[in-house]
């Protein structure tokens, strides 16, 4: 296999404009670092940053101020009222599997005649069908079909729905080409849509519908003799799948996951607290990280692994047994995620090295027929972290493939894949993520293509990974006291990422290996006119081979953090890189 890969990455330090940082941390009573954080984040006015700092539910949009939300309301209270069949038709990912389960238990609540329907990855691909509607039909006869985190691009599948006697409402965010026919569309880049805020999960768009939903049918007096749903308990929910699904945590997604957090953390929920027990989180608060890296992971090992429903059935489970038996196995399919990653990635690796032009090019397109469909997304994901090129992989299959595609900074991989659909069986997905299917016969075709179109895009030598830099800082500004403060700035995630500051002038001490792969060290600093030095742990993953070059490095970029263990907190700084 290649040897490990360190590109080097371009260091940008966001510069100071010392005035405006101490007129704002002035204004709002904060440290200058913060403030610096505040303004590198676009947040340069003082009614931006109060209400980043100072966010509350009452701040949500009106959810009717969507387009077609009223015509979906009215619809599903038909369903209702005259107890219609209603079908769930969701994604096997974890944005889809919470969307499906916070629409099923909703209208489950309202005593609706609710099932859910996720397609077999394997067997039946993503979105629609015509295959999976003649299911549907055999068990609903008519009624209502509602589309969870798919159904933009089914031209063909929807008319085929209404040919089967069902109607259809879709919830959806992927990108759209053409509009499929439905009762109603709700999906914030529609044309005519009002909604103030464009980049939801499909589960945000799902808890808009339930607010929605909620308020028309209080108009209608459905309510009378009945409590109504609590909305803040399906934030858990909400707060998980958005997470998972790396939309921006700006704005009303930010609102979402900072108090879906706070309700994932205290959830009572029995598959909540069973996928906790699993993952060993047992903290009063829970943060973004902990979610995309420990409970997004196993919800989705169901979908790659076997079948979706399994997650669902972990979500909506009342039973704290069955729920326990549930997490243990998406536990389990997790780890045979992890060591099929593993090996398609080693697999590429390989291959790559056999052919190290490619890594002159603009892309990185490649098939196996021995690569697992459900794990070639965040294989490519990891092929990206190496070589960060837009990555392509493609799982073949008797003469056809089904592959994933991420993508780097400055490139549209969604406008790449259109430019080549007259290659492709079917194509989806957003700018950074997308899915395909193809004819291997078009496969060689298909890889000169695509790289083509991403040079469109991109110069080859604006392919370099960046680090941007927040603050050039002391050890000594890194006390509990600042993290505490910097704590405001959470949920971390895409549009709000985690806080980098350089360091200078310290050294390294202690440094000893950590289960082979990783370091850990101590960190030490001077400080004017004080005897002592200033010290705080660091910790270096996936450089376990890299001891001598970080003992007698020059500078320091890291993620600083509080790290607890037995109750006790510290300030932890995560190594990003250094020169």
């Amino acid at each position: 296999m290649t040897a490990e890969i360190n590109l080097p990455k371009k260091w940008s330090v966001a510069p100071k404009n010392t005035t405006q940082v101490d007129s704002l941390s002035k204004k709002f009573g904060l440290s200058p670092l913060m403030t610096q954080l505040l303004l590198n984040r676009q947040m340069a006015s003082e009614e931006i940053i109060n209400s980043f700092l100072n966010v509350s539910l009452d701040d949500l949009i009106d959810p009717f101020s969507f387009k077609d939300m009223d015509r979906a309301v009215v619809r599903i209270h038909r369903a209702l009222r005259y107890q219609e069949p209603i079908t769930i038709y969701g994604d096997y990912d974890a944005d889809g599997v919470t969307s499906v389960v916070c629409l099923y238990l909703f209208l489950k609540n309202l005593g609706a005649r609710v099932e859910y329907y996720i397609p077999s990855r394997f067997k039946e691909g993503y979105g629609l069908s015509n295959q999976a509607i003649d299911k549907i039909k055999s068990r609903m006869g008519k009624g209502l079909v509602i589309t969870v985190d798919n159904g933009i691009s089914s031209i063909k599948e929807s008319q085929y729905l209404y040919e089967n006697n069902l109607d259809l409402i879709i919830i959806d965010h992927h990108q759209i080409d053409q509009t499929p026919r439905a009762e109603a569309i709700i999906h914030p880049l529609q044309s005519g849509c009002n909604s103030q805020f464009k980049n939801y999960a499909a589960v945000g768009l799902v808890f808009n519908l339930l607010q929605a939903l909620r308020r028309f049918l209080f108009q209608q007096n459905f309510f009378q003799d009945r409590n109504p749903p609590n909305l803040k308990k399906y934030l858990d929910l909400v707060a998980l799948g958005t997470i998972a699904d790396m939309v921006p945590l700006r704005g009303q997604n930010r609102i979402l996951a900072k108090f879906g957090l706070i309700e994932l953390s205290k959830s009572q929920r029995p598959g909540i607290v069973a996928l906790k027990e699993i993952t060993n989180l047992r903290e009063d608060a829970l943060t973004a990280g902990q979610v995309s890296f420990r409970l997004a992971p196993r919800i989705n090992a169901a979908g790659r692994m076997a079948e979706a429903n399994l997650a669902v059935e972990l979500l909506i489970s009342d039973n704290a047994e069955t729920a326990n038996q549930i997490a243990l196995h998406l536990d389990d399919y997790n780890k045979k995620r992890q060591d099929a990653e593993r090996l398609i990635v080693e697999d590429a690796m390989a291959i790559i090295e056999k052919n190290a032009h490619w890594l002159e090019g603009h892309s990185l397109v490649m098939a196996s027929s021995k690569w697992h469909q459900g794990i070639v997304g965040i294989a490519a994901s990891k092929l990206v972290d190496k070589f960060y090129l837009p990555t392509v992989l493609i799982s073949e299959e008797d003469e056809l493939g089904r592959g994933s595609a991420r993508g780097i900074k400055g490139i549209d991989l969604y406008k790449g894949l259109s430019q080549c659909s007259d290659l492709l069986i079917k194509f989806g997905g957003h700018e950074i993520a997308a899915g395909l299917s193809i004819k291997m016969e078009m496969f060689q075709q298909f890889r000169q293509s695509f790289d083509l179109t991403i040079s469109t895009q991109i110069k080859r030598q604006e392919m370099v990974p960046s680090l941007e830099i927040d603050a050039l800082v002391k050890l000594e500004d890194l006390s509990m006291d600042r993290m505490d403060e910097l704590a405001r700035l959470e949920p971390h995630g895409v549009g709000n990422r985690n806080p980098l500051v350089m360091v200078k002038g310290v050294k390294v001490g202690d440094i000893y290996n950590l289960n082979n792969n990783h370091l850990k060290f101590s960190l030490f600093q001077e400080q004017e006119n004080r005897q002592r030095a200033i010290t705080i742990d660091g910790i270096g993953f996936s450089m376990g081979n890299r001891k001598t070059a970080i003992t007698n490095s020059r500078a320091m970029v890291f993620s600083p953090q509080i790290n607890t263990w037995k109750g006790n907190k510290k300030v932890q700084l995560i190594l990003k890189d250094f020169q």
